[in-house]
């Protein structure tokens, strides 16, 4: 059996592994000669200078630079952790290898801070390790709460996009708008609940109004809101009527969809009301969970005062557990007892517009880098939005 890990708990080659006599290769230190294995978090950089990592030794500690990796890797052995097995298990990661430099890592790991499925893709593909996304889970309401702060109504500077989530329920719409900035950081601007029935034009004239209404911007004057993803699990012919008589606006009648699929897909989708854009929930709802665990920088969530207990109740209502299906582990998102979701299910949403975005050639660091060009021009507030007007008005 040969493959990369993948989650911790539902990873076949885990099992066989945790089986076997599970041997690590060790090489010496050019230095003091002690054989070690290599581990990610030895590898050091300068600040800013991922091109010039190094490896500290376990015992000397001194660094040790890429180019005598080949030398170490010649001398190196093969070290049984579990010899009493009955089964050879060998272990090997990027660290080792002959095509890739410790600086290469350190700058695809730096790349993928604050996106999950580039980290997750790295900690599996590149160390080699399994993925532990169980611990995402553990952010609390309490903790959300406390991170709450003063802004709005007002889009932020840093927000150079704006994307809505809706989730359609029986007499309601609900919508969550979210600003986007550089690395996805994002801004929760607000979630509005929208009474109505789905059947009747009264809801979808009172929800086509909400997404119409501008946003103020300190550079870019009043904003649009770029693109609106909502789910037609519900009244899915009234939603693919009203987002098809919309695609000039970018808003979109999606389906989200388990399993191991693209965030976006290529094309719509046939549907029998309409057509729709099937979206991987399992994928967006990874992102946006880990999400919220991050505190600084790139990937971070905003949360305004506005935001209450029962929003972040909402917010946290999901988590993943392991099931198992003929003997195969499976991961499957479980609401939690008594939760109600709408509020997370926007917030899905309105992350896979952002991704639709990207899909039509929109990328939020493009276009965070000419709202950074506005500001530093001195463009007087209101100016900068005509530099939109053409890509997202009236398409």
């Amino acid at each position: 059996m040969v493959s990369s890990p993948t989650v911790k708990g539902a990873s076949r080659i885990e099992a066989a592994w945790l089986e076997s006599d599970q041997r690590f290769y060790e090489v010496p230190c050019p230095e003091c000669g002690e054989f070690q294995r290599l581990v990610w978090t030895r590898v050091e950089w300068p600040e800013d200078k991922p091109e010039e990592a190094e490896y500290r030794c376990a015992r000397c500690e001194q660094l040790i630079p890429h180019h005598r990796k080949a030398g170490m890797v010649a001398r190196g052995r093969w070290v049984a952790t579990n010899p009493g097995a009955g089964i050879a298990g060998f272990h090997l990661s990027e660290l080792y290898s002959p095509w890739r430099s410790w600086g290469e890592l350190a700058d695809e790991w730096l790349k993928a801070q604050g996106n999950v499925e580039r980290l997750r893709a790295f900690i599996n593909t590149s160390l080699a390790e399994l993925w532990d996304d169980s611990a995402a889970a553990n952010v609390t309401e309490a903790d959300l709460l406390a991170r709450r702060e003063a802004y709005g109504p007002a889009l932020p500077a840093g927000a150079a996009l704006l994307t809505a989530g809706v989730d359609i329920q029986d007499d309601r719409a609900e919508v969550s708008v979210y600003g986007w900035g550089r690395g996805e950081e994002s801004w929760l601007m607000v979630h509005r609940v929208i009474p109505g029935d789905p059947s009747a034009p009264g809801l979808w004239a009172a929800l086509d109004d909400f997404l119409l209404a501008p946003w103020q911007h300190p550079v870019l004057g009043p904003t649009p809101i770029h693109a609106v993803a909502i789910d037609s699990g519900y009244y899915a012919g009234a939603v693919c009527r009203f987002a098809d008589e919309r695609r000039g606006r970018r808003v979109w009648a999606v389906k989200g969809m388990a399993g191991r699929r693209p965030v976006w897909p290529r094309k719509q989708s046939k549907a029998a009301k309409g057509r729709v854009y099937v979206v991987g929930v399992d994928s967006l709802k990874t992102t946006l969970q880990a999400r919220l665990r991050i505190t600084e920088g790139a990937g971070r969530i905003h949360f305004p005062t506005t935001a209450d207990l029962a929003f972040f109740e909402q917010l946290n209502s999901e988590y993943l557990r392991t099931e198992y299906r003929r003997g195969v582990p499976v991961r499957v998102w479980e609401r939690r007892k008594g939760r109600r979701a709408e509020i997370w299910d926007a917030a899905v949403y309105a992350l896979a517009a952002v991704y639709g975005l990207q899909s039509h050639g929109v990328h939020v660091d493009v276009e965070a880098a000419r709202m950074d060009a506005l500001r530093q021009a001195g463009a007087v507030q209101g100016q900068g939005y005509q530099v939109y007007r053409s890509k997202f008005v009236g398409r």
